[in-house]
């Protein structure tokens, strides 16, 4: 699928238009009145679809406004009183945070779908991911990416058991925390790999070495090799998965 500058540009944006509206000049009071008022959930819709048809208007396409404004008026008033509506039912900080990620990939995938119909691209489009899907670069990156979340955490995790260590911070550690942290370092190393940034690795190394574990004597000595221990594996395991997909791809 061939995409001009021009095209590209158009596509960020309308994808500024959403941050601008959605984030930038949306104020936490604005948000509570929206959850009460029908009113207040309407304007934010027009004052949405009013920026994105204002920078769309800046392009160097024509027609398309009123197809705009329409989709983004209905669509980001639909998803937003959705998302108002199944918060009301339950409102863990869980339940939030799935609502808040579904909300925002469903305005996401309404930009996309305008500025696809708009420049004619459907027809583009399934070929381009057939290619993307037979592209040997595409597919070892995507699986080093998904190797190196839980497959890997678990690798690892059995791999610590050799140690025998039991995790006695109590009340005070994180559920999960060692394996997220462990994911999210994984990931940036593998794109540090990919892209022959060697060096931010060895930055990324040096912001993990200051850490410091809470404890006296032999059970603090015991938490820091341990964590050492992991870190060292985690970067490793990293580190040869990047190494691997270049060498396949």
């Amino acid at each position: 699928m061939y995409i001009t500058p021009s095209e590209i540009l158009l596509l960020v944006k309308l994808f500024l238009a959403h941050i601008l509206t959605d984030f930038v000049f949306q104020t936490k009071k604005s948000i509570k009145q929206k959850e009460k008022h029908v009113w207040a959930l309407l304007w934010h819709g027009i004052f949405t679809a009013l920026v994105a048809t204002a920078l769309f208007a800046t392009s160097s396409f024509e027609g398309g406004k009123i197809y705009l404004f329409t989709l983004i008026l209905g669509s980001h008033t639909l998803i937003d009183w959705l998302k108002i509506y199944l918060a009301k039912k339950n409102d863990t900080a869980k339940r939030k945070l799935h609502l808040f990620l579904g909300d925002q990939t469903a305005h996401i995938a309404i930009i996309l779908f305008f500025w696809l119909t708009y420049l004619n691209k459907f027809g583009d489009l399934g070929e381009w991911l057939m290619g993307v899907a037979n592209s040997s670069y595409m597919v070892a990156y995507a699986t080093g990416y998904v190797f190196l979340t839980l497959p890997s955490a678990i690798l690892i995790g059995e791999l610590m058991k050799t140690f025998n260590f039991k995790n006695s911070d109590g009340e005070g550690s994180l559920p999960s925390a060692g394996q997220a942290i462990g994911i999210l370092e994984r990931i940036i190393i593998f794109t540090c790999v990919l892209v022959n940034q060697y060096t931010a690795i060895g930055f990324l190394v040096a912001a993990k070495s200051i850490l410091r574990i809470k404890g006296d004597g032999k059970d603090g000595e015991v938490k820091t090799e341990y964590v050492i221990v992991g870190t060292l594996l985690s970067f490793g395991l990293a580190i040869v998965t990047g190494e691997l997909a270049k060498l396949i791809a």
